[in-house]
């Protein structure tokens, strides 16, 4: 009688780790790609600030000029290459200040995974920006 009370008693809590872990399961999956989420924009933003920093660089040595902004833009474009390759989500502003002091500026529009993991966003894109200044 001893015995068979004792197996009935371990019966129950057998399954309630299972189902503890599917409850949790969902929480833990959100938060894992969240953390991805964030990773990929931080990623991102280096990425673009070491592409302005190249590209006002680049603007300074060849002395471009503020009409020169196409080329610019190519040269931005191309050095955020691999990691952001949708040339419709970057924009460039360029301007070549006085005294020889370059300007650029970088935005690009990240698409993200988990929309609301990011409350800012707006829409399903997350806007990164960086900005350079040479002299």
């Amino acid at each position: 009688m001893i015995e068979r009370l004792k197996s009935e008693k371990g019966r129950g809590s057998r399954g309630s780790a299972m189902v503890e872990f599917a409850v949790i399961l969902p929480f833990l999956i959100f938060l894992l790609f969240g953390f991805i989420q964030w990773g990929l924009i931080f990623g991102a933003g280096l990425t673009l600030r070491n592409a302005a920093a190249a590209t006002a660089r680049n603007a300074l040595v060849n002395d471009y000029v503020d009409a020169d902004v196409n080329t610019v833009r190519t040269f931005a474009f191309n050095a955020i290459q691999p990691l952001l390759s949708d040339n419709a989500a970057l924009g460039c502003a360029y301007t070549g200040v006085t005294n020889g002091i370059k300007q650029v500026d970088l935005t690009y529009d990240f698409p993200l995974i988990l929309r609301f993991v990011v409350p800012s966003a707006t829409g399903n894109v997350f806007r990164v920006s960086a900005r350079a200044i040479m002299q």
